[in-house]
C-alpha cells in the first residue's frame, strides 16, 4: 500500500490510496524525524540481503524504516538523492527497479548507507514512486548543486535472477496476462496497463490518458474526483 501527506484528488486508484494512510505517515514521520510526501512498503535486495520495509519520500533523500515502523533500518536507514547516479527500470516485470548509487561528493552525504553501489527494489507502484523520485532528485540537484538535471533512467531486463537471502539465484516467477488475438499490451497511464485493439496509438506521444486509432476511434483514461 501507498501513502502520501496531502489529500489525493481522483488521479488514480494508487493515488486514492494515498490519502487513506495519514496515520500511518505521520507515525513513520516520527520514526524518520522529518515530514514525508509518500511512503510504499516494499522489498529491497542488497547482495545477499533481502528485506521487507517501508521505503519513504523524504526532504532531502530516500528513507528506509523497518516494518515495526519504529526506526530506520541499520546501516542504510537514509539514501540522500544526491547519492543516487541511475535508476534501472526492469522491463521484464511492473515491479522491480535498481537504484545504483555513486560514491558521495562529501563524507556527509554518504553517513548511514552501507548498502553498496546498488539496491534492487520490488514497488507495486513503481510508475508513481519514480515519478516523485525524479521531482524530488531534480529539486536537489538545483538547491544543492545549481543544476537543471533530470534523474538518470535506464531500461533493462534486470528481473531474470533475484539473489534471496542466502544468495542463491532463483529465477524470478512473474505470471502475465497476455492480450487476446487482435489486441495489443504496451498501453499504460497512471500505473495502469491495458489492452487496446491493434492500431492504437497515444496521441501525439504524449501522456495523457489518450490513445488514438486510424479508423477513427478514441481511448480515454478517466477518474472521477471525490473526496475522503
Amino acid at each position: 500500500r501507498i501513502g502520501a501527506a496531502p489529500l489525493a484528488a481522483g488521479a488514480n486508484a494508487a493515488t486514492a490510496a494515498m490519502s487513506t494512510d495519514a496515520v500511518v505517515l505521520r507515525c513513520l514521520s516520527v520514526a524518520c524525524g522529518e515530514d514525508l510526501q509518500l511512503f510504499e512498503r516494499v522489498v529491497v535486495v542488497s547482495g545477499s540481503e533481502r528485506r521487507v520495509c517501508f521505503v519513504c519520500i523524504g526532504k532531502h533523500g530516500l528513507l528506509f524504516v523497518g516494518r515495526d515502523m519504529e526506526s530506520l533500518l541499520e546501516k542504510g536507514g537514509k539514501l540522500l538523492y544526491l547519492c543516487i547516479a541511475r535508476v534501472v527500470v526492469d522491463t521484464s516485470s511492473p515491479t522491480l527497479f535498481l537504484l545504483e548509487v555513486a560514491a558521495a561528493d562529501d563524507a556527509a552525504e554518504a553517513a548511514g548507507w552501507e548498502h553498496g553501489d546498488r539496491l534492487l527494489v520490488e514497488s507495486q507502484h513503481r510508475e508513481l514512486l519514480l515519478e516523485r523520485l525524479a521531482i524530488c532528485w531534480q529539486t536537489e540537484q538545483m538547491f544543492r548543486r545549481y543544476r537543471v538535471q533530470k534523474l538518470p533512467l535506464a531500461r533493462a531486463a534486470i528481473g531474470a535472477v533475484i539473489v534471496d537471502s542466502r544468495g542463491v539465484g532463483n529465477r524470478a516467477q512473474t505470471a502475465e496476462v497476455m492480450p487476446f488475438r487482435g489486441y495489443e499490451s504496451g498501453f499504460s497511464h497512471a500505473g495502469y496497463a491495458v489492452f487496446l485493439r491493434e492500431g492504437f496509438k497515444s496521441v501525439a506521444g504524449l501522456k495523457t490518458g489518450s490513445f488514438v486509432h486510424a479508423s477513427g476511434w478514441e481511448v480515454t483514461y478517466y477518474a472521477k474526483r471525490f473526496a475522503i
